[in-house]
């Protein structure tokens, strides 16, 4: 103990001492000069939004794809992990057709695809902090179009929903097959589908958000306001006591829980028709305002 003190105190007088020497906002070690012209990538809307949500991204698929790894390596012991949780036991039910495993990784799919839908916000809503901070115009003022600006956020964020959902059944199935001898059904491309069928319903909260882009861009953060019902009424409403018609309130309450609900392919495809409905809404609203700051 007493030599951590030490140190830390050592460590704090050498970063006082390197603070009183060095010059004001700038460091010791100089920056790197800049290329003299912008990488092929950035000369598209949607290679800058890209260039934009780089970092935020990477680090969001990084960490749901440990997430789903972490979820993963609970399969080796999830019956006695399931029975000793009065939480999980309540949340996942009970189904003799089906193995605790099996309903345990179709509860993590819903669970891990509303965490995803955090990351496909944001990138969606990085086109509204562009124009808040006045960024927007430099692009506009050029010869960009409002529709070419906004459509780059908006495959971005449409992409991000597929990235993610592929990350999470990577990292379950990985985990999953260095503790489970075993894995049976749970196989990659059933992983694979279990979670990529959440993406229309990802879209369809990107929809949305593009509509508040476009039609009330003072109110976008409404989205986040209703992410959390959606969250409520997905992941909650499946305790026994709530109404069964609360989750449909929320696109997710439409995707099936595999193994135990069966695919409706027809559900996914208006889930997938509303979210391209409203993203048009919105890049036709989008078009007729003013820039909003």
């Amino acid at each position: 103990m007493f030599a951590l003190i030490f140190e830390a105190a050592i460590v704090s007088a050498v970063a006082y001492g390197l603070n009183a020497m060095r010059d004001l906002d700038q460091g010791f070690i100089p920056a790197k000069p800049g290329r003299r012209e912008a990488s092929s990538l950035l000369r598209s809307p949607f290679g800058l939004a890209f260039r934009l949500s780089r970092n935020m991204l990477i680090a969001w698929v990084f960490a749901i794809f440990v997430f789903g790894a972490s979820y993963g390596t609970v399969l080796g012991d999830i019956d006695s992990f399931v029975a000793t949780s009065e939480f999980y036991s309540m949340v996942i039910g009970a189904n003799p057709d089906f193995t605790t495993a099996e309903m345990f990784v179709s509860m993590v799919t819903s669970i891990m695809a509303l965490f995803s839908t955090i990351a496909v916000l944001m990138a969606a809503l990085k086109f509204r902090g562009e124009e808040k901070d006045h960024r927007a115009e430099h692009m506009l003022s050029r010869s960009v179009s409002r529709t070419k600006f906004l459509s780059g956020y908006a495959i971005l964020a449409f992409a991000t929903a597929v990235l993610t959902q592929l990350a999470t059944a990577t990292g379950v199935y990985l985990s999953a097959l260095s503790v489970l001898p075993d894995p049976g059904d749970l196989t990659l491309g059933y992983l694979l589908s279990a979670n990529l069928f959440y993406v229309p319903a990802m879209w369809v909260m990107v929809g949305i958000t593009l509509l508040l882009v476009g039609l009330l861009p003072k109110a976008t953060a409404a989205i986040w306001a209703y992410f959390g019902f959606c969250f409520f009424a997905t992941f909650i409403g499946r305790f026994p006591g709530l109404p069964e018609w609360l989750p449909k309130l929320a696109p997710f309450g439409y995707i099936p829980q595999l193994p135990v609900e069966e695919i409706n392919y027809i559900a996914l495809a208006v889930l997938a028709l509303l979210a391209a409905g409203l993203s048009v809404a919105g890049f036709v609203f989008y078009r007729r305002r003013d820039m909003v700051a």
